[in-house]
Formats: structure tokens, sequence, C-alpha cells
């Protein structure tokens, strides 16, 4: 009897210890912790030896979102590999950290198969030839970094004709330095960003690494030019010189855009009718410097006819203002989400 009973209560004892190692959190659409009820996504945590394993889906569409692992069971030190997938359940992406820092090669993918960049990193830093490229596999951006990894090396940005967009150096720690030429799409000079030569002071400071989206490279974000040069689409020097930069926005602002965007998609499902179950497309869309619209690209599909009228609705939307950055308009490759389902 007392062998049963302890036999009974080491069972207990591993399953209980198996639930506490597995636990599902909700979150709103701003990732914050909420109720089941509100939830937007969910994450599955499990712990698997010395780690932690990350799932995280979306309610709506119960598709995997990405997954992963970490160090702790708050989420916060990742470690080890993680994976992104697009709406069809294709990788869009994969990246390795090693206790929270970036570490090997990380890859992303556009929509159509085609590589966004690779970048290979040590102790998030990237190292040797790391590129990025246009959707139609036309070189991007170059960082032609130190192997050591230390962050030092030469930037080189290319428009979609081949010509040179911008170029420049970077000292220790991914810091700009010297002059940064840019250049509008005709060849000639947009600006040069003057940066100082990083001193002492900067040897035992820890960089703040960001990804430039307009320049598709990773840069210390706590480094800024101290002097500024403008010239007009001629090549001329203009007296002043006021650096704004800007992502495109709809002709008729947030409020347009989503007045517009609310309009076509119940045209689109007044002439198809209701999903069978819900549906997110992630569109990416370039918007050029006339604020024209093309090179759509869809992460997720439903059939022909309604993928084709999801592309329409991009495709119509005209009367963007183009990008600014360093003094000159470019083409940007815009994104945005669109859920659609049975009570749209």
């Amino acid at each position: 009897m007392q062998k049963k009973t302890l036999i009974s209560f080491i069972l207990l004892l591993q399953i209980t210890l198996v639930v506490a190692q597995k636990s599902r959190i909700y979150f709103n659409h701003s990732w914050e912790p909420c109720s089941d009820i509100e939830a937007i996504y969910f994450s599955d945590l499990e712990k698997k030896d010395s780690v932690w394993y990350r799932a995280d889906y979306s309610v709506r569409t119960m598709q995997l979102l990405k997954h992963g692992f970490y160090k702790d069971d708050h989420c916060q030190i990742k470690h080890g590999r993680f994976e992104y997938f697009f709406g069809n359940g294709s990788i869009s992406e994969t990246e390795q950290f090693n206790d929270n820092k970036k570490t090997g090669l990380r890859l992303s993918l556009y929509p159509n198969g085609f590589l966004i960049d690779s970048f290979y990193f040590k102790n998030n830093i990237p190292y040797g030839i790391c590129s990025s490229w246009y959707p139609n596999g036309q070189p991007k951006t170059e960082m032609q970094m130190d192997t050591a990894g230390n962050g030092s090396g030469l930037v080189i940005g290319f428009f979609e004709d081949g010509t040179i967009s911008f170029k420049g150096k970077l000292a220790p720690g991914l810091r700009k330095t010297g002059n940064w030429f840019y250049y509008h799409p005709n060849g000639k000079r947009a600006s040069v960003l003057q940066y100082a030569q990083p001193d002492s002071s900067f040897q035992n400071r820890e960089p703040q690494i960001k990804f430039d989206v307009y320049e598709s490279a990773y840069y210390d974000s706590t480094v800024n030019y101290s002097n500024a040069i403008c010239y007009d689409t001629n090549g001329v020097q203009q007296p002043g010189c006021k650096i704004e930069n800007s992502k495109p926005e709809y002709g008729k602002g947030i409020d347009g855009w989503v007045n517009y965007i609310s309009n076509a998609l119940s045209g689109i499902v007044q002439q198809h009718g209701n999903l069978s179950k819900p549906v997110t497309y992630i569109a990416s869309f370039k918007v050029n410097i006339n604020g024209e619209t093309s090179d759509i690209m869809l992460d997720n599909s439903v059939n022909a006819k309604f993928d084709a009228d999801i592309l329409q609705l991009f495709k119509k939307s005209r009367k963007w203002k183009p990008a600014q950055h360093n003094n000159r308009t470019i083409s940007f490759l815009h994104k945005q989400s669109l859920t659609l389902g049975v009570d749209f």
C-alpha cells in the first residue's frame, strides 16, 4: 500500500512539473499581456533543457508567427535560433542569438522568395561582406566590414539601376565617420553629412546598434553628424540645409488611407462573400519618387481571384508622398497589414 502511494505521488509530482514547465500567455495588438477574450496573439512557452522555447501565434488565424529560444521564462534574453514566418507559412527570416546578441548568419526574404539581406554577426556587430537587395535581385546596400568584428568598414548603397545612392566609412563600433555622400536618383550629389572622428570617449562606450530602414545597414544610433551640406537636383550647393527624413505617406493622410482600405476591403468582401476563416495579408509595395505604387507582393494567399483583388487595392492607391532621405526623394518599400474575417 505504501509502495502504491509512493508511486502515485511520484507520478503526480511528474505531471505537476510538466504542467509547470508549460504555459500560455495572451497579448493585445501592442503585445501587452491581456485576457484571452481581448487577445490578438498568444504565446506558448515551454522549458527545454536549460532554455525556454516560445512560439507566437495569431489568435484569429492560428498561424505560427515566430518561434525561438530564450534563457529566461520572461523572454528577455534571446539565446538560440529564431525563425519568423509569412502568412503562407514559409520562412521570412532566420537569425541566431547568444546572450541576447546576434551571432552567425542572419537571412531575411521577400514574399517572392528573393533575399532581402544577408548579414554575418559577431557579438551584435556585422562582419565581412554583408549585403541587401531589391525585390528584383538588384544590389541595394553592401557593408564591407572588417573580419574581426570590431565594426569598422565601408558602406555603399545603390539605386535599382546600379548607380551609387550613398557611401561612407565606419569607425570601430559601427560609428559613421568623415564625410558621407548622398546622391539624387539622377546621379547628382544631394548632400554631404560630416561626422567627427570618434575620440577616446567612445572606446569604452557600448554602441547602440540600430537598423537604418533607409540605408538597409546597421549603425551606432548615438552618432550624429556635425554639419550638413545640401545640393539641389542639379548638383548646385544650397545656402541652407535642413535634413528631414520621412517614409512614404498616402496623399490624404493616415485617416484617408484607413478610409480607402476600409472601403476597398468592403467591396472585395461583398464581391467574394465572407471567408470560411480569418486571413491576414502583409503587403509589401514600392512607392517610387513620383508617388506611384509598384512591385506589390503578398505574403499570403486565399485564391487567385481574391489575391488579385487585394493586389489591385494597392495598385489603385495613387498620389503618395514619396520618401525623403538626406535632402533627396527616394523610392521606398512600404508595408501594410490587412486582416479579413467572417465578421468583417
